[in-house]
């Protein structure tokens, strides 16, 4: 397959090479668009999961917001899982980590997101399995 692109992303993906993050522009524009097709399925909510994030937003509005650490472990409480849970994948572990870290650097964590992926994966708690 050959692609012409803008000059301007021929140089972004050229210097994402120079700066080793991909081994060769075809790497790249493959990681580009496996991210565009999580992405896409991402925007694929159900009712419910779409609903109990328009009811968080709500909270927050009214100021019933709390701290990502509270929230982060309340998730893991309501879900049965922590650390040590065997149902834990390590991208799992990974994924809770690197969001506290982000949190404890002062990064934005985008609570949409995460909050839509642990109701996409896990339900809101609510529901028996």
């Amino acid at each position: 397959m050959h692609l012409q692109l803008k000059p301007e992303l021929q140089k972004f993906i050229d210097d994402q090479v120079t700066a080793g993050h991909f081994t060769s522009a075809g790497e790249a524009i493959e990681a580009a668009i496996e991210q565009m097709m999580r992405a896409s399925e991402d925007d694929d909510l159900d009712d419910a999961a779409a609903a109990a994030i328009n009811r968080a937003e709500e909270q927050l509005d009214r100021g019933e917001g709390i701290d990502f650490h509270q929230f982060a472990a309340e998730m893991r409480k309501n879900m049965g899982r922590n650390l040590q849970s065997p149902q834990l994948t390590k991208e799992d572990i990974d994924a809770i980590k690197e969001s506290d870290a982000q949190f404890e650097r002062g990064e934005v964590v985008d609570f949409r997101e995460f909050a839509a992926e642990m109701l996409k994966k896990y339900g809101d708690g609510n529901s028996s399995r």
